[in-house]
């Protein structure tokens, strides 16, 4: 029988699989970041390792019994060190340790880190992925995209720890759920809302152990502190209620007219002059319970509509968040119910750049920030396509997992 070119194709592909394209895409990805080369296309291109050093000095707080929450400001580790405390328990598994080496030695171990967690998700999801000589073109696309992901090049700039909310989702939706939620929950708990998910599926023994954790890595911070001699007292720790507060308040409030963020918080801002906070509540709640009900049919699905939350309903989103999408689209990529060609779509709206190199040139600048009146009179076109650029592919990622065709469990 002669062999078509659907059938050379489908050949081709078992020997260069989809997942090399993805790996290949991720090591150039790097490898541009390395000597800086796609910096300026963000608006957070001048943030230089502005997130890195301050878990670092949160180290050095507790090797030196010191309050951890004042740890940037009593510090001087590497370039720089945001006010944004971490938690403890960052602070003892990673801060400590990295606390030890040389600052750009660490940032550099880091940044290499977040390399292998990049290529890794593209492997494993990648390994589940069935080539079909019908469809290997969107296959190499989306593994292509999710490789040369942009938002992931802003974690490697910024030296961002939210790379640790993204392995904790990559293990979550490879069924690893205490791990997953469990780095989420001393992370960065956006997976919290996504926990509804685990009770529908009556995941008991899992809800038990992540219960625990937490317990563990809260309660003890909670009620324990140092007094002025460095003696532990028992007593509530205002220090740690603090960051709690903290981070509450982040989830809350949006900063208007800040050009380093583009998220749906965003778009809000533009569009109601009150505050919106009802609306993204609301918005949260749905995204929990629409999770939770798909989560009858697969529990990853669920799991992965429920974190979508986040971009729909907190406060504060920078390009560099979109780095979650990496697991999401990987997953989808590999798993039957979803079109490969909308999810190759998906993952290429996700990854490029934004249009803000040509927005940055324009007339709409006042000491050195984006005036968003000036740029919607001057430049709306600009203006609309940069900000609703990544929120709008949230959108669709999320028509995206809700239309997932699978059958309902009995």
């Amino acid at each position: 029988m002669k062999k078509t070119d659907s059938d050379y194709l489908k050949r081709i592909s078992m020997i260069w699989h989809p997942k090399w394209t993805g790996v290949g895409a991720a090591t150039l990805l790097f490898l541009c970041y390395i000597p800086q080369w796609l910096t300026g296309l963000s608006s957070m291109g001048g943030s230089f390792a502005y997130d890195f050093f301050t878990l670092p000095r949160c180290g050095l707080a507790l090797r030196n019994g010191t309050d951890l929450y004042t740890s940037s400001a009593d510090y001087q580790f590497g370039y720089h060190a945001t006010n944004w405390a971490s938690h403890p328990a960052l602070c003892i598994s990673l801060g400590v340790p990295f606390s030890y080496l040389d600052p750009w030695v660490g940032f550099w171990l880091s940044t290499f880190l977040y390399f292998v967690l990049h290529c890794s998700i593209l492997w494993v999801f990648g390994q589940k992925l069935l080539v079909n000589k019908k469809v290997v073109f969107w296959q190499h696309l989306c593994f292509a995209s999710l490789g040369f992901f942009y938002p992931w090049y802003l974690n490697y700039h910024l030296g961002q720890y939210h790379l640790i909310l993204v392995a904790g989702l990559f293990l979550a939706l490879l069924g690893q759920n205490t791990f997953g939620f469990a780095l989420s929950a001393l992370g960065k708990p956006a997976l919290a809302p996504a926990a509804l998910c685990l009770f529908v599926s009556k995941k008991w023994p899992t809800i038990f152990k992540l219960v625990l954790i937490c317990l563990l890595g809260y309660l003890p911070f909670l009620f324990l502190s140092r007094d002025a001699n460095g003696v532990y007292v028992f007593g509530l720790n205002e220090s740690f209620m603090g960051f709690i507060n903290n981070s509450s308040q982040y989830a809350h409030f949006s900063v208007r007219g800040w050009d380093q963020e583009m998220g749906w918080s965003k778009v809000y801002d533009e569009l109601f002059e009150w505050d919106h906070y009802p609306i993204r509540l609301a918005l949260m709640a749905a995204c929990a319970l629409g999770g939770a009900y798909l989560a009858r049919a697969n529990l990853s699905l669920g799991i992965g509509f429920a974190s979508l939350w986040f971009f729909f309903s907190y406060g504060r989103i920078h390009e560099y968040h979109y780095a979650t999408f990496v697991p999401l689209l990987a997953w989808a990529a590999s798993t039957k119910g979803f079109s490969p060609k909308s999810v190759a779509i998906a993952a290429v709206f996700m990854a490029a750049p934004t249009v803000w190199p040509l927005l940055s040139r324009s007339d709409s600048f006042v000491n050195g920030k984006l005036d968003f009146q000036l740029a919607r009179s001057n430049h709306p076109v600009l203006f609309w396509a940069w900000l609703l650029h990544k929120p709008m592919a949230v959108l669709f990622v999320a028509e995206l997992f809700w239309s997932a065709k699978f059958p309902k469990k009995s």
